[in-house]
């Protein structure tokens, strides 16, 4: 009957029980939470340098630019920062002091990785958005970029620990995660076209897709 008594509390056993299930929860809860934080800060990271590559290309195409120093970009400077050099100022020219940088740091273990990637790595778009990537030693290379979490490496990257910015000779950026396939750039198959297609001698398609 006393038991049973509104007025009856917890046994000491109770509370102990009670506190090993709340510990238990929070052993399995904090890793979860650690691992969401370093995905959702990779993904900004990312998201971020996509905005770079975008607005670069659209500087590029608005002024016109031509000549290399006068073509906007981003310069990947090490695994953990990389830079905009774009018209801030909108006078029609690029300036050197015309540079935004983005630092992370070593925040959650995140960097820029891929194999044999040699830094600085600029990345420049001329007039048409079309893209040039030169690495350190001034050799031209694919350019797919992968942000990696800690305990993530060039041979391992997966949907949970990278995302990859990958930018196709047009100068278009695509986001996807570790996991997928990178896109092929080869040059597409060719066919002849017989000479009575109505067809304008004059248009040239180039590889990149644009037509002259």
């Amino acid at each position: 009957m006393k038991a049973n008594s509104p007025d009856a509390g917890y046994s000491f056993i109770d509370l102990i029980i009670v506190l090993l299930v709340v510990g238990i929860l929070v052993t399995i809860a904090i890793p979860q939470l650690n691992k969401t934080n370093s995905a959702l800060i990779r993904q900004n990271i990312a998201r971020e340098f996509k905005t770079y590559l975008d607005r670069a290309r659209f500087d590029s195409i608005k002024r016109h630019a031509q000549s290399s120093n006068q073509m906007a970009g981003v310069t990947i400077n090490n695994a953990n920062s990389f830079s905009l050099l774009s018209d801030f100022n909108s006078d029609g020219m690029l300036q050197p002091g015309e540079i935004r940088n983005f630092i992370f740091g070593e925040k959650d273990g995140i960097q820029i990785i891929d194999k044999d990637l040699v830094f600085p790595v600029r990345i420049a778009f001329n007039y048409r958005g079309q893209v040039s990537v030169f690495d350190g030693n001034n050799k031209e290379i694919t350019p797919n970029f992968t942000f990696c979490e800690k305990n993530c490496s060039s041979q391992n990257p997966n949907s949970t620990n990278s995302t990859t910015i990958l930018i196709s000779k047009a100068g278009n950026s695509i986001v996807y995660n570790g996991s997928s396939l990178s896109a092929n750039f080869n040059n597409p198959n060719s066919v002849n076209i017989k000479t009575d297609e109505k067809i304008n001698p004059k248009i040239i398609v180039s590889n990149s897709g644009f037509i002259e």
